[in-house]
């Protein structure tokens, strides 16, 4: 069961049956993102352009295949150490009925550019949460609500601890692609993953680009981002908190080596994207350094990727 999404002049009610987002788009090679006609589903899936990045930028998103096949292989560095479960286990939501190994979690969009279909986060990954009425409810998902159980900061000690690892090779990773292609064959006939447009699969040539292309040129940008961001304490982020600005300083060239202890850690809860009126001219950031809601949103955006324009 999914809430109503609070908008201007009303709430947009999510109705039981609708059919689920699709998640690719045919044809394109250069920026072709997804695109969705209802705002709750750009809500949840809608592409911010992080995939790509700006202008001339690689972008932080990840090739499809890859994100399906990192807690695979990785397994034994996700939180509970468990294969099967897609991101569950950092606190990503997924829609209900479908195979989270396949199924793109809420708050995460998709984006076909230089010709690979690449997945990376939205605004909807920090500001999505669950409710239950009892604790043997099924759990109810509110938009717009804090992602009180997303732990960004385990996320990124995942991703950094599999490009250290000496299974981040190109032909470890195609050989499990190609037996996670076989599996959602099966879960696409048996019905259980939604969407009628899923990525294609890899032919010879693909597996070829991404054995001596994709995956070294993934584990060296992993690895580039792990050094840039070493002086963020990522493991005090926890559930429902995470250090919005420091990341943005790192790849902005900030000489953080020069800062003051105190200036590198920033962390805040995730907040409810409703009542922004009521925020208005209070002392915003972790800091209290902003009055202007506006500017803050902003600020925001960028930190979430979202290319200037």
């Amino acid at each position: 069961m999914v809430a109503a999404l609070p908008v201007a002049g009303g709430a947009l009610p999510l109705r039981a049956g609708d059919v689920p987002p699709t998640y690719s788009v045919p044809g394109g090679f250069f920026d072709h993102p997804v695109s969705y006609k209802r705002p709750e589903d750009h809500f949840k899936y809608g592409s911010l352009g992080g995939e790509r990045g700006y202008r001339g930028q690689v972008g932080f998103g990840l090739p499809y295949w890859i994100w399906i096949a990192l807690p695979e292989i990785f397994s034994e560095h996700l939180p509970d150490k468990t294969p099967g479960r897609g991101y569950t286990s950092f606190g990503y939501l997924y829609e209900p009925g479908g195979d989270p190994r396949f199924q793109l979690p809420i708050g995460t969009s998709q984006r076909r550019t230089l010709g690979i279909d690449r997945v990376w986060v939205n605004c909807g990954v920090c500001h999505t949460g669950s409710v239950r009425a009892t604790p043997e409810s099924p759990p109810e998902i509110v938009l717009g609500m804090p992602a009180n159980r997303y732990n960004q900061g385990a996320w990124i000690r995942f991703l950094f601890a599999a490009a250290v690892d000496e299974k981040f090779t190109g032909d470890r990773f195609v050989l499990k692609i190609r037996q996670l292609e076989k599996d959602r064959r099966r879960a696409i006939a048996q019905g259980r993953l939604a969407g009628p447009h899923l990525p294609p699969e890899l032919n010879r040539l693909d597996e070829e680009i991404y054995k001596l292309l994709v995956v070294p040129l993934m584990r060296e940008r992993l690895l580039m981002l792990r050094d840039r961001l070493g002086f963020i304490p990522v493991d005090t982020w926890g559930p429902g908190r995470v250090d919005t600005f420091n990341p943005p300083k790192a790849l902005l060239n900030f000489p953080m080596d020069k800062a003051p202890a105190a200036e590198r850690q920033g962390n805040a809860d995730l907040p409810s994207v409703w009542y922004q009126k009521a925020r208005d001219g209070m002392q915003l950031h972790w800091d209290g350094n902003n009055t202007s809601l506006h500017e803050r949103n902003l600020s925001a955006a960028f930190a979430a990727t979202i290319p200037p324009t």
